[in-house]
């Protein structure tokens, strides 16, 4: 039995949906991969802070000569670094005008609850300033005395972060 040809107007537009289909679905994966890619923007990974940190817990409690001693001041800067710029991003992320010294970035962070207490933050900031322009044996004492303190406030901080739905880890 033969069948009867498709006329060119069926076949025409049986090929016109398909490329429509196509063409949808198409746009919605460019669709998807924008979303996403916007998403993923507005996800701000903690895991550089939270393995900084755990590397500076570890150097703390191994420092016995100067080398390790200023490995650990390093990694103190470091990490005040990457804490203070991680808060600078939530702010942001949250429709903060975030200015450029490290006082507002923690004032707001403080206002925000995202550290309880910016005073001790100021401190670390100060401490921070000393390592890049002193270099004598009793400011790095005093910085390596206030190690455990910063580890203490980090850990808060980094327990407020993990619960924030703008941070991932």
């Amino acid at each position: 039995m033969l069948r009867k040809p498709k006329s060119v107007k069926i076949v025409a537009w049986e090929r016109k949906e398909t490329i429509d289909k196509i063409s949808l679905s198409i746009l919605q994966h460019q669709k998807n991969y924008k979303e996403n890619t916007i998403m993923n923007k507005n996800i701000i990974n903690i895991s550089p802070l939270i393995s900084t940190r755990n590397f500076l817990n570890e150097i703390i409690s191994k420092a016995n000569n100067d080398y390790e001693k200023a490995g650990a001041i390093q990694a103190f800067e470091v990490c005040y670094e990457l804490a203070k710029n991680t808060i600078r991003k939530v702010l942001l992320l949250r429709a903060q005008e975030v200015h450029i010294t490290p006082k507002e970035i923690f004032r707001l962070a403080g206002l925000e609850g995202l550290i309880d207490n910016a005073e001790v933050w100021f401190e670390f900031a100060k401490k921070r300033n000393k390592t890049s322009h002193t270099y004598d044996g009793e400011v790095a004492s005093e910085i390596l005395n206030s190690l455990p303190n910063f580890l203490n406030r980090l850990d808060l901080l980094i327990a407020k972060l993990k619960k924030l739905p703008e941070c991932s880890n």
